[in-house]
């Protein structure tokens, strides 16, 4: 796979790539514009996802993406980038040799924004990095509780913990890489163990990804062994 200098397009590609190994580093909140946020998987404004401005997984090409793309204005059109690479898919539980193409925010101006796997020219999936902040139990209360959910400690002796979100109707999944940066306490990993599978609300999206239907449906299916269903919120119903 092609790695360019430019942090926004290694990071969202390596992710269409299923690679996780990204530690997101804490930055001062922009003052943004609406015009700047790129809210749509939590209005359903223009549409409902798996729809993405009129684009979808498993239906769109890269060329529609690409005009669809040049009319958003919290896309930066000159920040864009792309790569041959390796792309995920639950459905065949393995990659598949693909394309990816990125996008950074308008603002702030060196934030990764949006990118786009392909297999055959066909959208795969679309990643979505929020250039604002958002908590799970804000996206909750916003589009209603997900089905499934998975987490793992990326170290099995730190306190760092990774949590997959899931809607199926939505082919909607949410990532969060939480880094504790304590040194002593417990980690996000045991206190969602020790809540018997409840979430802590107060965790900060990092990653939104909009997949194909099969692949939805093979998470839903048990075919993505590690995820399992949604128990609720700390402190929740």
């Amino acid at each position: 796979m092609i790695i360019f200098a430019k942090p926004c397009s290694c990071i969202l590609l390596l992710l269409l790539a299923g690679c996780g190994a990204f530690v997101p580093t804490p930055q001062p909140t922009p003052t943004l514009v609406p015009e700047e946020q790129d809210q749509s998987w939590l209005t359903d404004q223009p549409c409902q996802a798996p729809c993405w401005y009129g684009l979808e997984p498993g239906v769109s090409t890269m060329q529609q993406v690409v005009d669809t793309v040049s009319e958003l204005s919290f896309i930066r059109l000159e920040d864009v980038y792309k790569s041959e690479i390796d792309v995920w898919s639950y459905y065949v539980n393995s990659s598949i040799p693909g394309s990816g193409l990125g996008y950074g925010c308008a603002n702030p101006p060196n934030d990764p924004c949006v990118a786009f796997s392909f297999i055959d020219d066909q959208l795969h999936s679309i990643i979505l990095t929020p250039n604002f902040s958002i908590t799970l139990g804000e996206v909750i209360e916003q589009i209603g509780p997900p089905d499934l959910f998975a987490y793992a400690r990326p170290n099995a002796e730190g306190k760092d913990c990774d949590l997959q979100v899931f809607w199926g109707e939505r082919q909607l999944e949410l990532r969060i890489r939480h880094v504790d940066r304590r040194l002593i306490g417990r980690g996000v990993c045991q206190a969602i163990r020790e809540a018997n599978g409840r979430v802590p609300s107060d965790l900060e999206i990092d990653w939104v990804f909009i997949i194909p239907q099969e692949d939805s449906d093979a998470i839903s299916g048990s075919r993505a062994e590690d995820f399992g269903p949604w128990i609720g919120l700390i402190g929740g119903d």
